[in-house]
This record gives C-alpha cells, sequence and structure tokens, in this order.
C-alpha cells in the first residue's frame, strides 16, 4: 500500500506468496516489480480510496466508509480540562509538516479575530516542535482576540478529542485535518502544493481554499488532467497566494451550511 523504493524493500522480506500493489498508473520508484498483483485503477481517486480498493481486493464487499477512533473517556476528561469550559470553539492547526504548506501568522491571526467577532473561542493546536511553537507564537502576536494555545501541551489522542469538541477547523495540509474528519469536525483546508480531490479532508473536500491547480496551470502550462494523478507544484511562497478574504467568505459559508 505504499510506492516508496524503502516500503518495497521492506516488503520484499515478507514471505507471501500474494503482494497486491497500486495499478500500472499510480505505481513509481520500481513499486511494480515488487508486487504480483493490482488493484483496479480509479479516477481520480482520493488517497483514502486507494486504500479502500486494497480492502476490495481482498475480497471486502462493504464500500461504507466510516471511522470508530479509539479514545477513553480519560482522554475526554483531558481535552475538556484543556478547553476549561469553551464554547463554539475554532480550532487552528495551523503547522504541516514542511514550512512551505503554512499559511501565514499574520493571516491565521485575521481568521482568529474573524471568527472570535463571530462568538468563536480560538484555539490554537500542534506539537512540541520549535517550527509549530514560534508559529503559534506569531500568530497570538498578531491577533487581537485571546486564543487559548495548546501547543505542545496534547498526547494524540488527547488532541483527537479536542478535535471532536471543536465546531471547526482551520488547517492546511496537515494530519490534525484528517483526524477532524474521523471525529466529523468541519475542516476548512488550505492547499497550495497538492491536489485537495487526492489529500484534502475527505467529507470537507467542498470546504477547501486552494491554489494548487491555478500554480500547476501556471508552473506546468497544463491542468491536473493532463498529468500523472498526484502531481505536486514547488515553491516556498505558494500558500501566500491564500488571501484572507478567500478563508473569511469560506468560513461564512460553513458556518450556514453546518449552521455553527
Amino acid at each position: 500500500m505504499q510506492v516508496a523504493f524503502r516500503a518495497n524493500v521492506a516488503a520484499l522480506q515478507i514471505p507471501a506468496k500474494v503482494k497486491i500493489g497500486f495499478d500500472k498508473g499510480r505505481s513509481k520508484e520500481l513499486h511494480s516489480l515488487f508486487v504480483n498483483q493490482r488493484i483496479d485503477p480509479q479516477q481520480e481517486p482520493h488517497v483514502l480510496e486507494g486504500f479502500h480498493n486494497f480492502a476490495r481486493a481482498i475480497g471486502v464487499k462493504d464500500n461504507q466508509i466510516s471511522w470508530d477512533m479509539p479514545y477513553t473517556a480519560d482522554d475526554e476528561l483531558q481535552a475538556k480540562a484543556l478547553l476549561n469550559g469553551l464554547e463554539k470553539i475554532f480550532v487552528i492547526s495551523p503547522a504541516a509538516s514542511k514550512k512551505e504548506r503554512n499559511w501565514l501568522p499574520e493571516r491565521y491571526a485575521a481568521l482568529a479575530d474573524y471568527a472570535s467577532k463571530q462568538g468563536f473561542s480560538v484555539v490554537i493546536t500542534g506539537g512540541p516542535t520549535e517550527m509549530e511553537q514560534t508559529l503559534s507564537d506569531a500568530i497570538i502576536a498578531h491577533a487581537n482576540c485571546d486564543i487559548v494555545s495548546l501547543v505542545g501541551k496534547t498526547q494524540l489522542k488527547t488532541l483527537l478529542c479536542v478535535l471532536k469538541e471543536a465546531k471547526l477547523v482551520l488547517a492546511p495540509d496537515t494530519g490534525p485535518a484528517h483526524m477532524a474528519v474521523t471525529v466529523g469536525t468541519p475542516v476548512i483546508g488550505l492547499y497550495a502544493h497538492s491536489n485537495p480531490k487526492r489529500t484534502g479532508p475527505y467529507l470537507y473536500q467542498h470546504y477547501v481554499v486552494e491554489v494548487y491547480h491555478q500554480n500547476l496551470l501556471s508552473q506546468k502550462g497544463k491542468s491536473a488532467k493532463e498529468f500523472p494523478w498526484g502531481t505536486r507544484v514547488k515553491g516556498a511562497d505558494l500558500m501566500a497566494q491564500i488571501e484572507v478574504e478567500q478563508v473569511k467568505s469560506m468560513f461564512d459559508k460553513v458556518v450556514k451550511q453546518e449552521q455553527l
């Protein structure tokens, strides 16, 4: 279920008679040499749908996608203690694994102020890395509203429960966006480098604000349909093309449609 060469080498050590891999259209890094069966090709699939095809390949007939995330009552209690009675929570999870995928701190702050004026309690989440702490500090410094920072204060399951308590999440292409989907919390995704139809928040792809397609056309002169599925665009400043007003407009749309 991985096309990376290092994963294929690891799979080579497994003495299985049947090794199922991706179809030829999604194979790369010599993936085809390490498998003897393939999943069916798909038209512009989300990553999740690609993985779902592996289940179909071994005979699973249930096509309904659902999540039953494992967390305990104690995880929920820890999350509620961190949120300390806050209501109508708007979570900003601002940091992706690569700095270039992060939006600008002053723009996150503008959305924090916008949400606060509409009665939301603003919370920032993130891990303990220096990059995440620096980004969080910059957002708080630019914002005029009160922001509760949980950066570096949550374990994974506690974070999941924080996202479950939230009414809405704002995030770039990062793990917590997908975690929020699994607990039914709407997500506004911010995308520039990768196709949100492939990696966007699965149930909330219609709430994505993206500049991916315009950059793909600008850099390569063709649309996404003319390239291998999953083609990415490069550039350290692409996220700066996402304007505050675009995200505010999407925020308003989500609030109205989700009746928040």
